[in-house]
């Protein structure tokens, strides 16, 4: 799977049954993350029923400094601790 970017944390997956939830996060300036560089944020929902070949349904945007700590137990929502702008 494409990897999102150089300055993005993908830390969290969760699994459902054929869905996937991947965080994205902007990485910590000590862990090596570049505070001026680009970052993916949010989380990337995939349909894994065929685990070879994921296909990416949608990317959610959350702003801020994306996700961390998510759950997605299965069904209609994922609950999200997202780092919103401002």
């Amino acid at each position: 799977m494409p990897y999102p970017g150089t300055n993005t944390w993908t830390l969290q997956i969760d699994l459902s049954g054929n869905t996937m939830v991947t965080a994205l996060e902007k990485p910590f300036a000590n862990f090596g993350g570049d505070p001026d560089a680009p970052f993916d944020e949010g989380v990337l929902i995939w349909d894994i029923a065929d685990p070879v070949n994921p296909k990416q349904l949608s990317h959610y945007r959350t702003g801020g400094n994306g996700t961390h700590r998510n759950l997605y137990p299965g069904g209609r929502y994922v609950h999200l601790a997202a780092g919103m702008p401002g």
